[in-house]
């Protein structure tokens, strides 16, 4: 659950920025920082949280079925780190008066090359790590089960 759990952040993230609140900090129509009132609105007002909340019990349940179990334990942990930078970028860093938001945002932010930043490249950066990561995940353990039913490690004989 401690997995499926931590989704929620990445869920919220992407359900407030794609879905209900496009093109904007979660706490726009909320308040200027994390500060008890603006929490209490966002927690109000916000539809994405009662949803991220489905979308992590959903999570949860898959993880506990037999035939998909397996894919979303192996695919949780990529998912996280895959978004966790649009995460940020959408929540911000609580407690500073939105840094992110104020300074980068809005086109703010000027790569080389590519130009103002956009939350699409974010996005694209995310599925592009998950599902390198969850690659990785499931590659490391086909060798483990492989390793399991042959009794030791893959050795260069073997191969």
């Amino acid at each position: 659950m401690a997995q499926s759990g931590a989704l929620f952040i990445p869920y919220a993230a992407i359900l407030h920025h794609a879905l209900f609140f496009p093109r904007n900090c979660i706490l726009n129509k909320f308040g200027r920082d994390y500060d008890l009132d603006s929490v209490a609105l966002l927690l109000q007002r916000n539809p994405a949280f009662p949803w991220a909340i489905v979308a992590v019990l959903l999570t949860y349940r898959l993880g506990l079925h037999a035939r998909l179990g397996r894919f979303a334990r192996l695919a949780a942990v990529p998912f996280f780190v895959g978004f966790l930078p649009l995460s940020v970028w959408v929540w911000d860093i609580p407690f500073l008066g939105q840094p992110i938001c104020r300074s980068w945002h809005d086109g703010r932010l000027q790569l080389p090359i590519i130009g103002p930043m956009r939350s699409l490249y974010l996005y694209a950066f995310g599925v592009v790590v998950a599902l390198a990561l969850y690659g990785l995940r499931v590659a490391r353990a086909a060798g483990a089960e492989h390793a399991a039913l042959s009794g030791g490690p893959i050795t260069q004989g073997q191969r």
